[in-house]
């Protein structure tokens, strides 16, 4: 099966917060995965998430500031989340692009993901 993703995911599992502003609650999640673009999250607890409803996810790498990124949820099923990153400040970003420097070794295809996704920003 060939991998048609644009941004390199780093494995983890970090515990955080997926708040809906739809309803205004927060529940506990664990982030299984994470990248420039989005995350794969699993609800801690049941939770009502929503196809195309936003959300944001809030989680702390180490001893490092938090990361907060406005998402869109994409898919569903059972207690796994896929979110879609809508946006993300400068210094959430800022760590999270030193997290995955380190996880893919590779700063140059880093900076293509980055190229990539504020070309994206741009044009939407």
């Amino acid at each position: 099966m060939e991998n048609r993703r644009k941004y390199s995911r780093v494995s983890m599992m970090l515990h955080g917060v997926l708040i809906s502003d739809f309803v205004d609650t927060r529940t506990e999640i664990k982030i299984i995965d994470v990248s420039l673009n989005g995350a794969l999250i699993k609800l801690v607890h049941d939770f009502d998430v929503f196809i195309a409803h936003k959300y944001d996810i809030e989680f702390r790498l180490g001893g490092s500031n938090k990361i907060r990124m406005q998402c869109i949820c994409r898919h569903k099923r059972g207690k796994m989340v896929g979110l879609q990153c809508l946006h993300i400040d400068l210094e959430s970003i800022s760590s999270l692009r030193r997290l995955i420097e380190l996880n893919i070794g590779e700063s140059r295809m880093l900076h293509r993901e980055l190229d990539e996704l504020m070309h994206f920003d741009v044009e939407s």
